[in-house]
């Protein structure tokens, strides 16, 4: 069995690179709906189009 210290340390890896994943994930996230906030089949719902 491995020491306690050795457990303690992989425990905080798993959830720091589980919280860093996470915060990739979010900050994707957050950018492709900064530069895409609707669906392009929504706006054609609402009547409007995309061109000038």
């Amino acid at each position: 069995m491995p020491s306690w210290e050795i457990v303690v340390f992989i425990v905080a890896a798993v959830v720091a690179g589980g919280l860093s994943m996470g915060g990739v994930t979010l900050v994707y996230f957050l950018d492709q709906w900064r530069e895409h906030p609707e669906p392009p089949d929504r706006r054609a719902a609402k009547g409007e189009t995309g061109g000038a």
